[in-house]
């Protein structure tokens, strides 16, 4: 007998078939979401006034902090 296992991809935003994961960055935080075709497009085109002004970015990515009072270590 043989087990057949079959991992479907789920849209994030609406639970469809997902069929591509998209990454992206915002204020030094890296994010993927799975997305369907038709979401993806979306992300793109929501993103689009904002991709065509901005600026690429290469090399070794960094975080940026946002809070300088935050320790940058915590007591164990």
């Amino acid at each position: 007998m043989a087990l057949k296992a079959v991992i479907t991809l789920e849209d994030d935003i609406d639970g469809s078939e997902a069929v591509e994961t998209i990454t992206f960055a915002l204020d030094g935080d890296d994010y993927e979401i799975d997305l369907s075709a038709a979401n993806a497009e979306g992300l793109r085109e929501a993103m689009k006034p904002y991709v065509s002004t901005a600026r690429k970015t290469t090399g070794r990515k960094r975080k940026t902090r946002r809070n300088a009072t935050r320790p940058s270590s915590f007591p164990i």
